[in-house]
């Protein structure tokens, strides 16, 4: 093992309300939370998508409102940029490693981004999703590849997709591929929209990619505020976050309705114990039949925010 190896350490997931289309306030309540579970000796920290500066519900509402758009497009994150500079302040203060879910502003596009940043509070990748679901294309441009990887730690391989992605094999595999440990994944409050149908895809998606990956998952979703509850009508505040292990069980949530941390312990010794049951990329995924290949190119036009050169499959 590398002498600086962790076998065991402590992860949350951060079921967190933003301050609803507001960047700087919502920035500030992150770099909170992330100062506050660095005391607790939490080393990784991932929060939900988008929660810079929140859920965009107004798209499956009312689609064509340009001033929530104006709200949004103005209160999106540059990368890098001042709310990022923020963030990695509070990581160097807390010696923890965070994955945050934000809307990315490039030029005139929008995206839905997954910002990695280290300990040293250095931006080590950003993935954008590859594809926006459903009414979400009003508003996102499509993503690409280059953030498509895993991000290798003294604590295990860590990668993270997008709320649906995890309903496309592909991305789960070329993850699974780089020998992913540790999974973020994230999502926005779809459960205060559709209830108990959304926690069942959460559930699903988050459970089935622990086993079949053999990795710890964090599973972070959002929760909604008073404001988006009434403004839309919204079922409640939703939520459904929690900490599964490789063999598909929890370790810690799901916790609904309210904001909070699930926290739990990553063992990566306890996590190897599956191995001999599952190889998903190795005898169980029969290379010499299947050949997946990833374009990691970012489009020129769109590099505010490039994965860094520095980071090739894991």
């Amino acid at each position: 093992m590398p002498e600086n190896y962790q076998s065991k350490y402590l992860a949350a997931a951060v079921q967190m309300a933003p301050v609803w289309l507001d960047r700087e306030a919502t920035t500030q309540k992150v770099c909170d939370k992330i100062r506050e579970l660095g005391k607790q000796g939490v080393r990784l920290i991932v929060f939900p998508e988008t929660v810079v500066p929140g859920t965009p519900h107004w798209i499956w509402f009312e689609p064509a409102n340009s001033e929530l758009f104006l709200r949004l497009f103005t209160n999106a994150v540059e990368i890098p940029g001042p709310t990022i500079d923020a963030v990695s302040q509070a990581c160097r203060d807390a010696n923890a490693y965070v994955i945050l879910g934000v809307h990315e502003r490039c030029g005139k596009a929008l995206y839905n981004s997954l910002v990695h940043i280290d300990e040293q509070g250095e931006v080590v990748n950003v993935h954008r999703k590859v594809i926006a679901t459903h009414s979400e294309k009003v508003i996102w441009a499509g993503g690409d590849g280059a953030g498509l990887k895993t991000v290798q730690t003294s604590f295990g391989k860590v990668g993270g997709l997008i709320c649906a992605e995890h309903n496309m094999s592909l991305p789960r595999h070329a993850l699974a591929q780089q020998g992913e440990e540790v999974h973020a994944a994230v999502f926005i409050s779809g459960s205060a929209r559709r209830g108990e149908e959304f926690n069942t895809w959460v559930d699903t998606w988050c459970r089935s990619y622990a086993l079949a990956n053999q990795t710890y998952v964090v599973c972070a979703q959002s929760v909604a505020t008073e404001e988006e509850i009434e403004r839309f009508n919204l079922l409640g505040p939703g939520g459904g976050s929690s900490i599964i292990a490789p063999d598909g069980t929890y370790l810690a949530g799901p916790l609904l309705e309210v904001e909070g941390d699930i926290i739990a312990e990553i063992d990566r010794v306890q996590g190897m114990r599956l191995y001999s049951l599952f190889d998903t990329v190795g005898y169980h995924g029969r290379p010499d039949i299947f050949d997946l290949r990833v374009s990691r190119s970012r489009p020129s036009r769109n590099l505010s925010a490039p994965a860094p050169a520095s980071l090739t499959s894991q």
